[in-house]
């Protein structure tokens, strides 16, 4: 079954694009297929952490950032191109946070400090040219058939755009993914229906209680002409 069948886009713009859950997972493991398991894991860390793909591919992730002895329920997420840092919660007393990831995690490879490298089949592992994974998530698309907007910095929209769609407060969002300003943190979340349907169902709520409160207020007066009138 194609996990890409039947999906719509607000824009098959390439530069606004955003993928959904579904298409970000399906994509890594097209890239794991391919022989790259650390690789596969850059859609992950791209949706769900949103860490930018450049610095991804560029090994700025790190082993030593994952649940580190210091703050084991955290994971550490650079954004060198803001001077950024954000440690990423885990868990919490309810569970895991990223359950999806941690075990797409937990069968990747260790193949130097970063954990983002190449196989090691010809010389040492060594992070990925941009222009080389480029490559190999092309014919990993090839391979799986999802639509040509299924890229790295669409998976990074993608998770910040489930962010959207779950109503996380835009000072959430910035926590989160650490944009400097809310415009910059508004470029990655796309409008969907689902944020829509959302706006429109609390709007309903809030007509509905403002009836409802205006009909209440309105009965005691009601109530009141009608015993003036009985006893007149």
């Amino acid at each position: 079954m194609n996990p890409f069948a039947g999906v719509e886009r607000e824009s098959r713009n390439i530069d606004t694009a955003y993928v959904t859950r579904s298409e970000a997972y399906a994509l890594s493991a097209a890239i794991a297929k391919l022989g790259h398991p650390t690789l596969a894991l850059a859609p992950l860390v791209c949706f769900e952490w949103h860490q930018r793909p450049e610095h991804v591919l560029d090994g700025v992730l790190t082993w030593t950032d994952y649940r580190p002895e210091g703050r084991p329920q955290s994971v550490r997420i650079a954004h060198p191109k803001t001077g950024a840092m954000v440690w990423m919660p885990l868990q919490d007393k309810e569970g895991l946070l990223f359950p999806e990831i941690e075990k797409a995690i937990a069968t990747t490879p260790r193949l130097g400090i970063p954990m983002v490298l190449t196989p090691g089949t010809k010389g040492k592992p060594r992070p990925y040219s941009h222009f080389y994974a480029r490559s190999l998530i092309r014919r990993a698309r090839r391979a799986a058939g999802p639509p040509e907007n299924v890229t790295l910095k669409a998976c990074e929209r993608g998770g910040m755009t489930e962010l959207g769609n779950s109503e996380v407060t835009e000072a959430g969002i910035m926590s989160l993914s650490w944009h400097k300003t809310p415009q910059a943190s508004r470029l990655y979340v796309k409008r969907t229906e689902t944020q829509r349907l959302a706006a429109a169902r609390k709007r309903r709520a809030w007509v509905e209680a403002e009836r409802n409160a205006t009909k209440s207020q309105n009965e005691p007066r009601n109530q009141s002409q009608n015993v003036i009138s009985r006893t007149q």
